[in-house]
């Protein structure tokens, strides 16, 4: 999956490490709310290891580089522009997150906006590293 930047992403490159994978998108009210609090728990958590990745689900690079300029984040946000991607996960409505362990399975999945940068929810996560 490509950016906005034109880079490429590739999940298999996050094997290893436990990963927030959010799917979102720019005219999802709920998802631009949570940005932020993504931003803040990617602050917190990349250097410890743990990857924070939005996958936008059917914007285009333009929609997606405008979001960016009004909420500017730093971590990966690969767009699924047909949807692909989105398929291969349980995801009911937007934003749905999923947060994948080290050994890549599936440990807990929120629906609906969350404050990802929260003590208890950061301290979940952090768990999910230590299992292997």
């Amino acid at each position: 999956m490509q950016g906005p930047d034109g880079q490429t992403y590739r999940l298999a490159d996050y094997r290893g490490k436990p990963i927030i994978l959010n799917f979102w998108a720019t005219w999802c009210p709920p998802c631009r709310a949570e940005m932020p609090s993504m931003q803040r728990a990617h602050d917190i958590l990349a250097s410890e290891g743990i990857a924070v990745i939005a996958i936008n689900v059917g914007d285009d690079a333009e929609a997606v580089r405008q979001f960016l300029s009004d909420t500017p984040v730093s971590f990966p946000l690969p767009m699924d522009s047909d949807s692909t991607i989105a398929q291969r996960y349980p995801v009911i409505g937007l934003p749905t997150t999923f947060v994948i362990d080290a050994e890549g399975r599936l440990a807990f999945s929120a629906t609906g906006e969350q404050e990802w940068d929260d003590p208890a929810l950061l301290d979940q996560v952090r768990a999910l590293q230590r299992l292997h």
